[in-house]
């Protein structure tokens, strides 16, 4: 009992410096007034956040090369990380290096999961869920990067950019089997099986090549918006070459 009792003490002691820690780390940094920091996320060096910035929890801004300046009315979600790290060619431990400062406009949005360590970006950028900045890239303003998106080249991004992953991310493994999807149908009423066509709208006929077809050739709609031949062209192959027209 006596050595249980001691190791419950030393996991609450653990915990409790962690805690402290991140409290002093956040007092060391400057927080403006209407700036909501949570105390499970992470800061550590000299980080300076502006008036109405919401970190969440679990996000971590790490300033390692040099201070980070957020400016007003940013959002950071949770598991988001913001660091300003050394480049791969210089060691933390050299001398010489001068430290740069990252800067971050204002009402900028770094979703779930995201990371950031651009060195320069604008106003008003939404960076998605997943996403990684690099270096040596400068975002400027209006800019959306996807999820999923690396953007690790060095350049200057245009304002009003988007950037959309166009191969989609394999989520599972092959060797998972997925069960099949079942098509569900519309009941139909007692009253509808005896009078069909009491309570339905007025049908149209679409005739295929001047030939027309029997059966599912009835296309109910009840506008204009809604009389289309696409629900026609879906049920064709795709071989075929069809002229389609109404009467």
């Amino acid at each position: 009992c006596c050595e249980g009792f001691e190791i419950d003490c030393r996991k609450k002691l653990k915990s409790l410096n962690k805690m402290s820690d991140k409290q002093n780390a956040q007092k060391s940094a400057k927080i403006a007034a209407g700036a909501v920091v949570c105390v499970e996320s992470e800061i550590r060096g000299e980080v300076t956040i502006g008036a109405r910035t919401v970190v969440h929890p679990k996000a971590r801004i790490i300033a390692e090369a040099g201070p980070i300046v957020i400016g007003e009315g940013n959002l950071i979600e949770e598991q988001a990380l913001i660091i300003n790290s050394y480049p791969e060619n210089i060691a933390p431990d050299s001398e010489g290096v001068e430290p740069k400062t990252m800067t971050i406009g204002i009402n900028n949005v770094f979703e779930v999961g995201c990371m950031s360590q651009a060195m320069k970006i604008g106003d008003n950028n939404v960076i998605e869920s997943k996403a990684d900045l690099g270096r040596n890239m400068i975002l400027t303003s209006g800019c959306i990067i996807g999820a999923c998106c690396q953007v690790n080249t060095c350049e200057v991004i245009p304002e009003n950019t988007i950037t959309v992953q166009t191969e989609r991310p394999q989520i599972l493994p092959n060797y998972h089997h997925m069960k099949k999807t079942v098509k569900t149908t519309s009941a139909v009423t007692p009253s509808q099986k005896l009078n069909p066509t009491s309570s339905q709208p007025r049908a149209q006929k679409m005739y295929i090549s001047g030939r027309q077809r029997t059966k599912g050739m009835v296309i109910q709609a009840d506008t204009a918006e809604q009389r289309n031949i696409l629900p026609l062209e879906r049920t064709l192959p795709k071989c075929t070459a069809t002229t389609l027209t109404r009467i």
